[in-house]
């Protein structure tokens, strides 16, 4: 029997055991060995001794601090700049916890009581960020094994989503500066969120498809990658459509909704300059653009659309997990319309066998 660079043997006895026997070291190294009452116990065994010396327990680096990890799996990210940033932002909260100690040292309880005494809105972020940081220093053989392995991250249950309504998009369109009258439209009609607002460009639209190939945020301009969900089509429904033939085209810029100076306009600005006082002024609770996203979806949830939670996953480009958390509880008692459609699809079925 040969293991990966070592060799061994299983010798049968007269008796009928089998023995296992292998060398450390070559030829002038020990022979460790065992008998056994059955061959594939004899080779089970020494199969595992093999598997032991060819594979010893990585040993990582073990003086590397919890900053130090941090610093280095910031500096191999390849990530934009904006992404970078709020990464940093969330290893920050170990970092000032643990960051003097050995990567190796801190153990799992250790984390999990940190965990627990963050605010609620950072805890489940912040453990992943310090999960993504261990997982990559043993990937990369700087440390010998992840103890944030075994702690737990829950994810947290926000409070349930209450869309605005229809009636208070248009009370804000007709306060919001005439250069955004589409914006709050198309955020509540094509489920799109303020960055991705902010980067759109007149030759997105395909008359009734809005295409979503770059975002803004953080200064910075992104486009997502072909396996990013962010970059997707979303069909426009005539009322978003109507909005947009009616909005004043800006000629000095491509940009849909550009900054007064014809730039990118931040989604900060967008929120402080332009949306917060069409608020005010048409005399409803604040409540801030990315909202308008709930509308949509509630919309594309109820009947008599009911897309279905995988689909609209894909139309607001996120993943089914968070949209089954934020909007699941709008679905309504399905069984009606499910059981319809199925006696729909049964009687049609039967019809055209009959014709035949």
């Amino acid at each position: 029997m040969t293991g990966r660079g070592q060799q061994g043997q299983l010798i049968p006895n007269p008796d009928g055991t089998t023995t296992a026997r292998y060398r450390t070291a070559g030829r002038n190294g020990k022979r460790p060995q065992r008998t056994f009452q059955t061959r594939r116990d004899a080779a089970d065994w020494l199969r595992e001794q093999l598997d032991g010396l060819n594979n010893p327990a990585p040993v990582g680096e073990p003086d590397l601090t919890i900053s130090e990890l941090h610093e280095r799996c910031l500096g191999v990210h390849d990530v934009d700049a904006a992404t970078l940033k709020t990464l940093r932002t969330r290893l920050r909260q170990a970092s000032n916890a643990f960051g003097d100690r050995p990567a190796g040292d801190v153990q799992p309880f250790e984390w999990q009581t940190w965990r627990k005494g963050l605010k609620p809105g950072w805890a489940r972020d912040c453990t992943i960020a310090a999960k993504w940081a261990y997982s990559l220093g043993v990937d990369y053989g700087w440390l010998a094994e992840n103890p944030m392995a075994k702690v737990r991250n829950p994810r947290r249950r926000g409070p349930e989503v209450v869309p605005p309504t229809w009636d208070v998009v248009w009370a804000i369109v007709d306060e919001i500066d005439e250069r955004y009258t589409a914006a709050p439209v198309v955020m509540a009609g094509a489920g799109l969120r303020p960055e991705e607002l902010v980067g759109l460009h007149r030759a997105d639209r395909n008359h009734r498809i809005l295409s979503i190939r770059r975002v803004y945020s953080s200064g910075e301009l992104k486009e997502p990658k072909k396996s990013d969900r962010q970059l997707r089509d979303v069909p426009l429904r005539r009322v978003v459509i109507d909005a947009l033939d009616n909005q004043p085209t800006r000629i000095d810029t491509p940009i849909l909704f550009a900054a007064p100076e014809g730039g990118y306009l931040s989604p900060e600005n967008f929120r402080a300059r332009i949306w917060k006082p069409a608020v005010t002024a048409a005399g409803v609770p604040y409540f801030p653009p990315k909202n308008l996203r709930h509308l949509y979806a509630s919309e594309m949830l109820a009947p008599p659309v009911a897309v279905g939670l995988f689909t609209l996953s894909r139309r607001m480009g996120t993943g089914l997990q968070r949209i089954d958390d934020n909007y699941g509880h709008l679905v309504p008692d399905q069984d009606d319309v499910e059981l319809a459609r199925l006696d729909a699809h049964d009687a049609a079925r039967d019809q055209r066998a009959a014709e035949r």
